[in-house]
């Protein structure tokens, strides 16, 4: 195995194609890097440069066009559905796709390998989940790979851990999980425990904190005045984020919050379910709702809409790995109300820093809703105390040292 020569050149692999949590908290990993901890960071991701922006400003950054991924096999499947005959034969072009897309696995394994000899890698750090391709091409060069698990992978990921045991064994050292719940699900899915470490997603709280400026600007665009009272719910809209949820709770405290708003920021791009968005959008629309929601879309300032707003809702139906909006809630001093299951217990200390609700219970969240909306001792305690919990426990530079002690263990 190639020894790691005071840890300089480190290449952090994401291969989502969508832009959500786990690429902002990479970027939040790495700008959280001192000078002093003598990292040079390689990024590898299948996002375009526009999209990435200025996310990584220091570090070396490379991309790949990725033309097959999960998308392709949803709409292949899809398309498949329509007509006797395509159903006849989807079987058969399902078990083409399969075999295709192992070899472009294989492929995009050579373009990591290149990259790894070309650039001195020392380090491969997949950024989110068993990521075949890269852990495939450090073994080829005898690099060790660290392995960041994000989410929750289906338990298919079993399987890959069997299959690759040889990999498990030599060339993944440390799997980190950004919640214990992770890393109990990675542990039941056959993942040596012993591998196992958690560490929280970092969050650079001053990003947000001096968003502030920003709120009335945003106020003023959505024609929102000073006393209504806004609760938002960022992130997809998409069915297991509990978008549906959160509108039929609104629907219910309407009944005693008069001058209660909701703001939804993000849109369906990463889904595949146009119904539900048409749902989502008709419900926004119906004359209990109409006037009372906005729908901002895809927003990439969204510290300044957090800063617009009063309460910020986790909603999730499935249990979250993390809930990064509930961090995010917390660093701008918002009022967070969050489910009770997943990773926001592990980030919410019930009635100090945010407010935890039974899963599922629109009821439940209808009243927190009505409460917090109804009490402003408690919205600005629950925010105070949410940034102070931000800084002392996820602050981007805490985290930043554990990350790397790990990679000197």
């Amino acid at each position: 195995m190639q020894a790691i020569s005071n840890m300089k050149k480190i290449l952090y692999v994401e291969d989502g194609i969508g832009f959500g949590g786990s690429l902002i908290s990479l970027a939040e990993l790495i700008n959280g890097f001192d000078p002093s901890m003598d990292i040079d960071p390689y990024v590898l991701t299948y996002q375009r440069a526009d999209i990435l922006g200025d996310l990584f400003p220091h570090s070396t950054n490379l991309q790949i066009n990725r033309w097959i991924s999960y998308r392709t096999k949803v709409k292949l499947e899809g398309f498949l559905e329509n007509g006797k005959i395509r159903r006849l034969i989807k079987p058969l072009v399902i078990k083409g796709y399969v075999l295709l897309d192992v070899i472009y696995q294989f492929y995009l394994s050579l373009i990591v390998y290149r990259i790894l000899r070309k650039h001195g890698i020392e380090l491969v750090h997949c950024n989110n989940g068993f990521q075949v391709e890269a852990v495939r091409a450090a073994a080829w060069t005898g690099i060790p790979v660290i392995m960041h698990i994000r989410g929750l992978p289906d338990k298919s990921i079993g399987k890959k851990i069997t299959h690759h045991k040889d990999w498990v064994d030599k060339v993944i050292k440390r799997v980190i999980g950004i919640t214990e719940h992770v890393s109990k699900y990675m542990i039941e899915c056959g993942m040596p425990e012993g591998k196992l470490i958690t560490i929280f997603d970092p969050l650079d709280a001053d990003i947000y904190v001096n968003a502030k400026s920003k709120r009335q600007g945003i106020r003023d665009n959505y024609d929102l005045a000073d006393d209504e009272i806004v609760v938002a719910l960022f992130g997809r809209i998409t069915r297991w984020k509990g978008t549906l949820e959160f509108l039929q709770a609104l629907e219910i405290s309407l009944q005693q919050c008069p001058k209660l708003k909701a703001m939804v920021v993000g849109d369906a791009s990463d889904s595949e379910d146009p119904e539900y968005t048409a749902e989502i959008e008709s419900l926004a629309e119906s004359p209990i709702l109409k006037g009372r929601v906005i729908l901002t879309g895809f927003q990439t300032n969204v510290q300044d809409f957090y800063q617009a707003v009063d309460i910020v809702a986790h909603t999730s139906i499935e249990p979250e790995p993390l809930g990064r909006v509930v961090t995010e809630g917390m660093a701008c001093e918002k009022a967070v109300i969050a489910m009770d299951e997943g990773g926001p217990p592990e980030l919410v200390i019930d009635e100090y820093d945010g407010i935890l609700v039974e899963p599922r219970n629109i009821e439940k969240l209808a009243e927190a809703f009505t409460r917090v909306y109804q009490d402003a001792d408690l919205r600005k305690k629950l925010g105070e105390n949410g940034l102070k919990s931000v800084r002392k426990r996820f602050d981007h530079h805490e985290i930043a040292k554990q990350v790397v002690a790990l990679y000197q263990d």
